[in-house]
């Protein structure tokens, strides 16, 4: 197919990036979410906050959190996101303003991106934290089918290098952007391919558009650049949309297993404001060996990104060490032997770790608790353990009812909060 070109514009200095909107405060009066469109609940907790730096704290009122349903927008293209619910419905967290005008309303969004087979629905919790904690939050729901073992498989059967990390570079920018032919000419047959609608990028500008109109308290659009849609675009499947283009600096991209090899990837098309790694990614082959997955651009570098393994991840098939093998090659920082902090040392009824050094950028969590869901404990709702049941009970979340009771809030509040300070070349003491 014959594929139209234009130039992405993504800022490379302070001077280039377009200054953020202060954030609006709801005006008396002013409508809420569209109930045609947004199913919202609130949820109680009682987890005591973290100690954070100011500007990234825990509000005591519930965030608003809603599941996006249809209907849809209207132009009627087959597989568009909003009509059609084949990979789960979009979940949206954020501050209620509504209740409380002087929250405070952190300037990044947070973009969760699941793994192979995954919905964001069935990771509420991870959103429902980031909610607590300032930021307006989109589990994007994509196109995840046979991402992740087709990579896997067939990225890895190509066994030299430059070649296996082309194949996981093209494979995860179709899930991404939809563009074929970036990464290789000759892509190995069968490899991940979807359609343009239900790539990351397209997905979440519909939804943030979509938001935008329909959620004004959000005010979504202050991660929308009116009238800079550089988008490519195939011939033929052109996307109603386009006129608003993401303003990724903006973005904290949260990616589990499949998801975290995107999330690192758009890292290199966009600026991001920061990426966080969830178990993930295990590519069989080192990056050191290629150029392409390695490669951190865009001004983003291994000070942007943060990481966690859980160590009983199939050990026997070498997971931790390949990941760990990755966050070296993308030059995630190493504090030294020891400094890995782990995520889940507790003592009996004590809180989980939040993270004693403030510039720590990996984590592992090493409870074996469920051996044959360990992957899925670290962001799946109902795998996920309760926080202060390290005594053997071993008993976990509920799924769709979203809590902060389980036993990384702490930790993950700490490095979403870490992200927005320390994110997009931000010092850090």
């Amino acid at each position: 197919m014959t594929q139209r070109y234009s130039q992405r514009k993504t800022p490379q200095t302070t001077a280039e990036i377009p200054a953020g909107r202060r954030r609006r405060r709801p005006a008396p009066g002013r409508p809420g979410v569209a109930s045609a469109l947004l199913t919202a609940a609130m949820w109680a907790c009682s987890v005591g906050a973290p100690q954070l730096h100011a500007a990234c704290v825990e509000n005591p009122n519930p965030p608003v959190l809603a599941t996006i349903i249809p209907p849809c927008d209207g132009d009627g293209i087959l597989g568009d996101n909003l009509c059609a619910n084949d990979f789960g419905q979009h979940v949206m967290t954020r501050p209620d303003v509504a209740t409380d005008p002087t929250a405070e309303v952190n300037d990044q969004l947070v973009v969760f991106l699941t793994g192979a087979g995954g919905e964001p629905a069935k990771s509420q919790n991870l959103l429902f934290t980031a909610g607590h904690y300032g930021f307006r939050s989109l589990g994007v729901a994509y196109d995840t089918g046979g991402l992740a073992s087709q990579l896997q498989n067939i990225c890895q059967a190509l066994t030299t290098e430059p070649a296996a990390q082309d194949c996981y570079a093209e494979g995860r920018h179709r899930a991404a952007f939809g563009i074929t032919g970036v990464h290789t000419t000759a892509p190995p047959v069968g490899l991940y391919t979807t359609t343009i609608h239900d790539t990351v990028e397209v997905r979440l500008r519909r939804l943030l558009v979509q938001l935008a109109a329909q959620d004004t308290d959000g005010a979504w659009d202050d991660f929308l650049d009116a009238g800079s849609c550089t988008s490519l675009i195939p011939e033929g499947e052109a996307v109603a949309e386009c006129e608003d283009d993401v303003l990724w600096h903006k973005i904290i991209i949260v990616g589990w297993s499949g998801g975290a090899g995107i999330a690192q990837h758009i890292g290199r098309e966009h600026q991001l404001h920061g990426v966080i790694m969830l178990d993930g990614v295990a590519d069989a082959y080192s990056p050191a060996g290629g150029t392409d997955i390695a490669a951190l651009t865009q001004g983003l570098t291994g000070d942007d990104v943060w990481a966690v393994v859980h160590d009983q991840n199939n050990v026997a098939g070498g997971r931790p060490g390949f990941m760990r093998d990755q966050w070296d090659a993308l030059g995630i920082p190493d504090l030294g032997v020891g400094t890995e902090l782990q995520l889940d040392a507790t003592t009996c009824g004590g809180d989980s770790q939040k993270g004693t050094r403030v510039d720590n950028h990996r984590f592992f969590v090493d409870n074996p608790c469920f051996a044959n869901n360990v992957h899925a404990s670290v962001v799946v709702d109902n795998k996920m353990l309760v926080d202060n049941q390290l005594c053997g009970a071993c008993t976990t979340a509920a799924a769709n009812s979203p809590t902060t009771n389980y036993m990384l809030h702490n930790a993950y509040a700490h490095i979403l909060c870490r992200a927005e300070k320390c994110g997009g070349g931000g010092i850090c003491p």
